[in-house]
């Protein structure tokens, strides 16, 4: 049976995952990714194929639950975001004709240092797996400098996997996930330098001093060119936010 959906969590020290659970599905003609964390998910980011609201093509855009957004605001959550409700759009960075990378999910090395881990930790039950879903628990630790990711590459006609066949040697590949408008998407672990390929600087967030409560942070945003979207998992500190 074709799966529909791949879930991944992080856990790098083989215990409680930290950050969100990421689920990617193919829904008819679209595919949609979003972080299942301790509540609800506030933004999805969808890629829409070929149909009748797009029948010339397809439109990548991230979309934000305005309800959600106020309803955790009111709890006393930190939200800030300028999403337009129509949903910002990427085009997607086009690697060949018809292969687009879209995301990058990026879980930064403060995360598994101790004693942020207890306070990103999910405490979630995981996903269960079936027929139709399929998932990932990235168990390596990241060394000094190092970051997690997973790149996500839609592509019309056939399946398109980053670095080749080293991605299948690797056991890299997460997919693929096939929509009924013939498109694929397919998903690639690495491990990169935070030096050679930087987060986005406005995307990034203060590590907790000595003294402060560290608090997980999610930051989300598109790369300068516009081509895709970061999500990055952070730790950053109760005090700088409240400040």
């Amino acid at each position: 049976m074709a799966k529909e959906e791949i879930v991944v969590a992080f856990a790098p020290h083989g215990r409680h995952p930290v950050g969100n659970i990421w689920r990617f599905t193919a829904q008819g003609t679209d595919f949609y990714l979003k972080a299942v964390g301790r509540r609800n998910s506030l933004f999805h980011l969808s890629a829409h194929g070929p149909n009748q609201q797009h029948p010339s093509g397809h439109r990548f855009h991230l979309k934000v639950d305005q309800a959600a957004v106020t309803r955790r605001e009111r709890s006393g959550d930190f939200l800030v975001h300028s999403v337009p409700d129509a949903g910002h759009p990427v085009t997607g960075e086009e690697l060949a004709p018809g292969v687009f990378r879209v995301a990058r999910i990026r879980w930064q090395r403060e995360l598994q240092d101790e004693p942020f881990t207890e306070y990103a930790a999910y405490r979630g039950a995981l996903p269960k797996l079936t027929d139709t879903r399929a998932g990932r628990v990235l168990q390596r630790s990241l060394d000094v400098g190092e970051a997690a990711d997973l790149d996500v590459v839609i592509s019309y006609d056939k399946e398109h996997w980053l670095e080749g066949e080293k991605s299948l040697e690797d056991n890299a590949r997460l997919g693929p996930l096939r929509s009924d408008a013939g498109m694929y998407l397919t998903v690639v672990s690495y491990h990169r330098s935070g030096v050679e390929e930087p987060t986005p600087l406005e995307l990034t967030v203060p590590s907790p001093r000595l003294g402060e409560t560290p608090i997980p942070m999610l930051c989300i945003g598109p790369d300068d060119a516009g081509t895709m979207y970061w999500f990055v998992e952070q730790v950053t500190s109760r005090e700088f936010l409240e400040g």
